[in-house]
């Protein structure tokens, strides 16, 4: 048995091994018993507990849940392992670097059988009923090989900061959470000096500081810095993103005053925009001050209000007679338990629950519906979230690629640097821009040693480390032989529009037969090279396709259209087969004149 947790938002990994107890939770009247054990145990023993509670865990506290026999028998309402050491390490690849196999993954119920559900709880609204279902289902395929590989693609994949790996008899759970159920801190105000009553202290001794982030609103990331930003202001002022954020957080604020000091409960961050790969999220801040147990806590909060509904008890109630079956360990929580009584759970989404006996993985999904949802979409978004299964992001360094001579020095210097601190913030790499340049400028003198023209390569590492490297730059005479690639690219791509070493795209466009390969766009509009940007001659003018079409903002191309030498325009195939002349152009070449195969 093994666990990985993330705690200290994200900051650290708590590795654990060698249990020196389990407790149980097979019913729901042995619930609340299984967390004071475990809370008890821990603080007694000064042991750490990692566990989990599955959302079927909710009927100990009076709600409306399936039971949970029905679905994964084998796994009980509520499981804790204590262990007497906890080591720190990073996650990654086991020792081995095994691998594994996952097979397509098959929806629990088809597009008919969403639609249906969809329309009973529209009818659910206008009765009044509810204001939003999270109606969920679940993934399942075929899985072979090791599962903390695949922990460790989810983690990379989505730089969530509560995941949590337990692997437990014939079970491995792989949760990649970005939401925080809740945080049970030492609480943070201090007694006044002058007070000396022993009833005073006591009290501020037992007292603890809980936090809880839900998490309600999403939108996409850009794909440059600037859509970016716009994508996340359009999320951020969105009324029907804040109100369901809003109703979320009321919905906790009532949860935690059922345990809360008088007047302690709070919201000191409302609406905060939080990036991770592929979506920005919409997060808000509720605190309060408590001395309740473990098992008290789980009673009020139980289990989090972003992942049933609102008004909670009624919802859940539609939730069982809508869901086809036990949520399981999804939406439930996995978390941890410090020796000193301090505490941190996840709410249970982006996690696989895999049985390796049986050779079978488990998913789910969901989406909150509101009464103008969009059927399809909110179908099409759920699978779209079991679609981070199996990713293996490579790592990748920012890139800058110069020209360096003598007398001249960087061209274009300051454009390059500027692009490479607008990607560093688009991918969250650290960038101290004095350390950069001072780089660059050693690099610089350097050179003037060698007394010829250098291509100059910059990159920057994600922890802000940055490297240099330069080779001789011999310029081709003549002409560039170019064809076109053969499929498009898909401009949804945001490696497309920053400089990096992931150039796959690049690379599978690349041919034999020719110097360089045009791109495409689905629309058929011409996008760039695999090594430059393009600029076609149509009727006298010298036009360049917009970055929307899907390609690098050129820093020759940015400096051509500030001095109206070139124009944006979409540019279709058909305008480039009857172009008169065509260019490549880049900051280290310059204009390349292209003679375009075409045929073979």
């Amino acid at each position: 048995m093994e666990a990985l947790i993330q705690v200290d938002h994200g900051s650290r990994w708590l590795s654990l091994r060698d249990p020196v107890r389990i407790v149980e939770a097979w019913r729901p009247d042995q619930v609340a018993d299984a967390l004071r054990q475990t809370e008890t145990s821990a603080t007694s023993r000064g042991c750490h507990a990692v566990g989990f509670l599955r959302y079927e865990a909710g009927a100990a506290f009076a709600l409306d849940v399936h039971p949970a026999g029905r679905a994964a028998p084998d796994l009980p309402l509520v499981w804790f392992a204590l262990f007497d050491q906890a080591g720190i390490r990073e996650v990654g690849r086991p020792a081995g670097a095994e691998s594994y196999e996952l097979g397509s993954l098959a929806p629990s119920i088809d597009r008919e059988s969403f639609a249906s559900r969809f329309q009973q709880i529209r009818r659910h609204i206008a009765d009044g009923n509810t204001y939003q279902v999270n109606y969920t289902f679940g993934l399942r395929g075929d899985f072979r090989g090791e599962p903390r590989s695949l922990f460790a693609d989810l983690v990379a994949a989505q730089r969530a900061r509560y995941s949590a790996f337990i692997r437990f008899g014939r079970h491995a759970i792989c949760s990649a959470s970005p939401e925080l159920f809740f945080r049970r801190d030492p609480d943070t105000v201090r007694l006044k000096p002058d007070t000396t009553k022993a009833a005073e202290a006591a009290e501020a001794a037992s007292m603890w500081t809980l936090t809880t982030r839900p998490m309600k609103g999403t939108a996409r990331r850009g794909r440059t810095t600037e859509e970016d930003a716009a994508e996340a202001e359009r999320l951020r002022t969105s009324p029907k993103e804040r109100a369901e954020n809003v109703m979320v957080v009321d919905m906790m604020r009532n949860d935690l005053g059922r345990i809360a000091q008088a007047g302690s409960v709070e919201v000191p961050a409302l609406f905060t925009l939080e990036a991770y790969p592929n979506v920005w999220q919409l997060t808000s801040t509720v605190t309060a001050r408590t001395e309740a147990r473990l098992d008290e806590i789980f009673a009020a909060l139980f289990p989090s209000a972003s992942v049933t509904g609102a008004p909670k008890i009624r919802t859940m109630q539609i939730i069982r007679s809508l869901e086809p079956g036990p949520r399981g360990i999804y939406t439930g929580a996995i978390g941890y338990l410090a020796p000193d009584g301090r505490a941190q759970f996840n709410v249970a989404i982006r996690t696989a629950v895999i049985d390796l006996h049986a050779g079978l993985l488990d998913f789910g999904v969901g989406s909150g519906i509101v009464w103008d949802s969009d059927r399809e979409r909110e179908y099409e978004e759920c699978l779209l979230k079991g679609s981070i299964l199996g990713r293996r992001p490579e790592p990748f360094e920012l890139l800058e690629t110069m020209r360096w001579t003598p007398g001249e020095g960087f061209f274009l210097l300051e454009r390059h640097l500027d692009r490479l601190r607008d990607s560093a913030r688009y991918f969250e790499f650290a960038c101290v821009s004095d350390r950069v340049r001072e780089i660059v400028d050693q690099c610089g003198r350097a050179a003037s040693s060698v007394g010829r023209p250098l291509r100059v390569r910059l990159l920057l590492a994600e922890d802000g480390t940055a490297r240099i490297e330069h080779a001789p730059l011999d310029l081709k005479e003549g002409a560039v032989s170019v064809r076109l690639a053969t499929h498009p690219i898909d401009p949804s791509d945001p490696f497309l529009f920053h400089k990096t070493t992931n150039r796959g795209v690049y690379e599978r466009a690349r041919r034999p037969d020719c110097d360089d390969v045009l791109l495409w766009n689905p629309q058929r509009e011409v996008t760039e090279s695999t090594m430059a940007n393009v600029v076609v001659e149509i009727d006298g003018r010298r036009v360049t396709p917009p970055i929307a079409c899907g390609l690098l903002a050129g820093t020759l191309r940015a400096e051509l259209l500030s001095k109206g030498e070139i124009v944006e325009g979409r540019v279709t195939i058909d305008d480039l087969l009857a172009a008169p002349r065509l260019w490549l152009i880049n900051s280290v070449r310059g204009w390349c004149p292209v003679a375009l195969v075409t045929g073979g």
